[in-house]
């Protein structure tokens, strides 16, 4: 297994902490904030990862908690494409 992958499951240990101090009915939320924040914090990396890395790191360490998929966009101002990610709560 990747190193990246052995550390986004131990990320997914600090979620699963993390989100037992959130109350039940707001988990699905924070689980998707949370997510967000994470991949943020892998793009702050001076050497950006590939997108699939990116989203292969947020989908283990939210896999629990939220369905984590990327689509190919086009940046409307540059024409530059990209990947996006999406992230939503499981059950939605």
């Amino acid at each position: 297994m990747a190193y990246y992958m052995e550390a986004a499951g131990k990320l997914k240990s600090d979620v699963d902490s993390f989100l037992q101090f959130v109350p039940i009915e707001d988990v699905p939320a924070a689980a998707v904030a949370l997510g967000h924040i994470i991949n943020s914090a892998v793009l702050c990396n001076p050497r950006k990862p590939h997108g699939t890395v990116r989203r292969n790191i947020v989908a283990e360490a939210m896999k629990s908690y939220c369905k984590v998929t990327m689509t190919k966009e086009t940046d409307e101002r540059t024409g530059k494409e990209f990947n996006k990610i999406h992230i939503l709560a499981k059950g939605n």
